[in-house]
């Protein structure tokens, strides 16, 4: 009975941390997703070193948005890619389109961080003005550590579930602490993904560039000579064509009429 006991006990203290953890882990998500914006802009160092905190030392997630006009749009992509491979970057993305007045290509470029600026300087290098040339600096640290804590403690758990479940007497213990051995690692689960995630978008900033090159317009002649012309010729094109029909149909034309006129001569006896 003592041993029963015991176990419930356990299992009861063991089911209510893991309930409280989830409970705070889903209200920690939603408050994640929704306050994912840009909080720190790029050049405010002054500003994270009053809090006490070394720039250094924090989580940081680079990404920019670059778009502008190039005279040579072939160069300027070849740039860009040798750029982007000498940095030790790569594309992960590019989509090309061409109309009747503009050719374009736009990029992403994942960079790792510490090459952040010199990526910036290459690609801006040359560039007379940018139609767009955006910054921002996501400081993700406290996300970064809540994340990290929530693994460290959702694996305590677990480790105590598992020792649980070899204390367990019977089916019906058994299936308890498996129930709630299934949560915690969906939940290790769920938090690995996202401390993945962060460490991807920490360790490579995402950089969209938008490149463009006007296209010279066609120039459509409409002077009235010219169109007086061509209707001229167009009229006189018609008309052989006619006269050649006509004369593909002479042998039908001829019997035609010898028809009419036997027909004609027919009824006039037949009238008398």
């Amino acid at each position: 009975m003592s041993y029963r006991f015991s176990f419930l006990f356990s299992l009861l203290v063991l089911f209510s941390a893991c309930e409280r953890d989830m409970q705070n882990v889903a209200h920690e998500d939603v408050a994640m997703e929704e306050s994912y914006e840009p909080d720190v802009m790029a050049g405010n160092s002054d500003e994270l070193q009053s809090n006490g905190i070394p720039v250094q030392n924090l989580h940081l997630i680079k990404e920019a948005d670059i778009k502008y006009e190039t005279k040579n749009l072939e160069e300027s992509a070849q740039a860009i890619n040798a750029l982007t491979a000498r940095l030790g970057g790569y594309i992960s993305s590019e989509k090309a389109n061409q109309n009747g007045y503009r050719k374009e290509i736009l990029y992403t470029l994942r960079i790792p961080s510490a090459q952040f600026e010199k990526a910036m300087a290459g690609i801006g290098e040359g560039v007379q003005h940018f139609d767009r040339r955006e910054i921002k600096t996501r400081d993700v640290s406290e996300e970064y550590v809540d994340v990290e804590s929530r693994i460290k403690s959702a694996q305590e758990i677990e480790a105590r579930l598992l020792k649980l479940l070899d204390r367990a007497k019977n089916v019906e213990e058994i299936l308890q602490v498996e129930q709630k051995l299934g949560q915690v690692r969906s939940e290790i689960e769920r938090a690995q993904g996202r401390m993945k995630y962060l460490k991807d978008r920490i360790a490579l900033s995402s950089i969209e560039v938008h490149i463009y090159q006007e296209l010279e317009k066609e120039v459509i002649d409409t002077d009235e000579p010219n169109r007086f012309v061509i209707a001229i010729k167009d009229g006189w094109t018609g008309f052989t064509a006619f006269v050649l029909i006509l004369i593909r149909l002479w042998p039908l034309m001829i019997l035609t009429a010898l028809f009419i006129f036997a027909f004609k001569r027919f009824r006039k006896k037949t009238v008398k």
